[in-house]
């Protein structure tokens, strides 16, 4: 169940249907829009901040991560999406993990070369996603999306989610865009993996509590 919910998320935050914003390139897109940076709010039964760099027209995504939690405390990550393989680290410990996302790595290899559009949509429709209502947020026109396992809403604009809604078996959680900025242009670093980190096999957030555990951290869970 945690990995769907994980999956599912990690969907919901790429995806939507919408208008170009911009002249789409050749090949796969998962946004509307070729390169820009979100800034979220957390609250909820997670409490924090997330940033997310995209360039590609989505294809290539980071997402720097503060949060807190009663299970995990409090925790800083880095998750890297490249195509349909993802790398999450956290930077403190120097620890990663990879992982592919199988569902889009057939979806994109289903796919010619030259295909323009949006395949993130058809990835949430897989999961039960079904679109309610459009409605304004920030100023911009949203399609909004619903699914029931998990119970989730999501305000998507231009293939990017700018207000999630998640019940988690922790409680709800709110994803909000606080700033969106449309135009820089995304430093290649952001997307680059520091050399130092080791990458292990396993669940990177039990690891974590292990290691914690064992070197005197009370962490809740």
């Amino acid at each position: 169940m945690k990995s769907l919910y994980a999956g599912l998320l990690t969907v919901v935050l790429l995806a939507s249907q919408a208008a170009w914003a911009q002249t789409p390139s050749a090949g796969p897109h998962f946004y509307a829009l070729e390169h820009g940076v979100v800034e979220y709010e957390i609250s909820g039964a997670v409490k924090g901040k997330e940033i997310l760099y995209f360039d590609g027209w989505g294809m290539r995504q980071a997402r720097y991560k503060t949060a807190e939690t009663p299970r995990w405390g409090t925790t800083s990550t880095i998750t890297l999406n490249l195509g349909a393989q993802i790398t999450v680290v956290d930077p403190a410990k120097n620890l990663g993990q990879k992982m592919e996302d199988q569902n889009l790595k057939k979806l994109l290899e289903s796919r010619k070369a030259d295909d323009p559009q949006v395949v993130s949509l058809e990835l949430f429709t897989q999961l039960g996603g079904k679109k309610i209502k459009t409605e304004n947020f920030l100023d911009r026109p949203c399609d909004v999306w619903e699914t029931t396992s998990p119970k989730m809403k999501v305000w998507m604009w231009n293939g990017i989610s700018l207000k999630t809604e998640i019940d988690t078996p922790e409680g709800p959680v709110v994803y909000r865009a606080i700033q969106i900025d449309e135009a820089s242009v995304i430093e290649e670093k952001v997307f680059v993996v520091p050399e130092t980190v080791h990458f292990i096999k396993g669940d990177l957030n039990q690891i974590l509590i292990s290691k914690g555990r064992e070197n005197g951290i009370k962490i809740a869970g």
